[in-house]
């Protein structure tokens, strides 16, 4: 294959990048590809990406904002450079932003598991409509719905694993082992390679959410979270009424990154929008592995995220 052509960029310029992973104050960016870029201007890996394009190691120096994994930003180039084979650039970011519909990411694939209802949902747990709480009255309004497992997108890491077979389980424990930075590492690698990898969105939310850098951060979490929601709601049908429970084990990446930007939204202040995102996670999963049922108790009696948030 072709060595790459030199980056597009000279000093001065305004670059539209995406980011696809963040370490310290270095990003991983891509340009994806504008009407079909020749693929031998390509590596065999930014080739293979999803979404394909060329890579970029940015750094930002001073910027006041930086892209998570999944954002558009806008660079000011203070200098562009190649070096090892690799595309290098310096400058400031002016803005950051989601636009997902840009992307034009394939859409992750859905496995039909058969019509839900109330009723066979009710006949399955063992439960009467009046064990339920409150919160379940528009489960309880919906007519049949359409059961699915989301495919779940899972990139080889490309730093080798050392204590898990799977990268997101390394992740954690690196996590737990105080080393958020090689938890981070490891979690950008995947993104880089397929950004539609929502686990990975998912924990990275977790890590700024958990205060894993010393004061947590719920603005930054949220973002993450956010991508990783957009990328898998797209995948769904529009008007919403997919079901898709925990019990399908690939749907819950979905489910934790909706559920994470439920608790962002809390710890943010942002009460109805909380709100409105733990019914979501509730309609999705009627069984509610995730608590929503009390989260949203616990909201509608006034709680804060201090009070009643995990």
């Amino acid at each position: 294959m072709a060595e790459p052509s030199a980056p597009p960029f000279a000093a001065g310029d305004r670059a539209t990048l995406l980011c696809v992973g963040h370490q310290l104050d270095v990003l991983h960016a891509r340009l994806p590809e504008r009407g079909g870029a020749p693929a031998q201007d390509l590596s065999a890996r930014d080739a293979r990406a999803v979404p394909r394009g060329r890579s970029f190691i940015v750094r930002t120096g001073l910027s006041r904002d930086l892209p998570v994994a999944g954002e558009w930003f806008e660079l000011t180039v203070e200098r562009a450079w190649r070096f090892g084979g690799g595309n290098y650039l310096k400058g400031e970011v002016s803005r950051c932003w989601l636009d997902l519909e840009a992307l034009a990411l394939p859409a992750l694939e859905l496995l039909y598991e058969g019509p839900w209802t109330v009723a066979d949902w009710l006949r399955d747990s063992g439960l009467e409509p009046d064990d339920l709480e409150p919160v379940y009255e528009a489960v309880l309004a919906t007519p049949e719905r359409r059961q699915v497992e989301m495919e779940r997108v899972s990139p080889e890491p490309l730093t080798r694993l050392e204590l898990e077979e799977d990268a997101i389980l390394e992740s954690i424990a690196w996590r737990d082992m105080g080393d958020p930075m090689h938890a981070e590492k490891l979690l950008s690698e995947l993104l880089r390679q397929d950004l539609r990898c929502i686990d990975a969105h998912a924990h990275l939310g977790n890590l700024h959410m958990e205060g894993y850098w010393g004061r947590p951060r719920p603005e930054r979490a949220r973002r993450h979270y956010q991508v990783g929601v957009a990328i898998a709601e797209s995948a769904l049908a529009p008007d919403g009424s997919d079901v898709t429970p925990k019990g399908l084990i690939d749907n819950r990446p979905y489910l934790r990154a909706l559920h994470g930007l439920g608790l962002a939204a809390w710890a943010l202040g942002d009460t109805e929008e909380a709100e409105r995102l733990f019914a979501r996670l509730l309609w999705r999963d009627p069984s509610d592995g995730a608590g929503a049922r009390f989260l949203l108790e616990d909201l509608r009696r006034g709680a804060r995220y201090e009070e009643a948030g995990p």
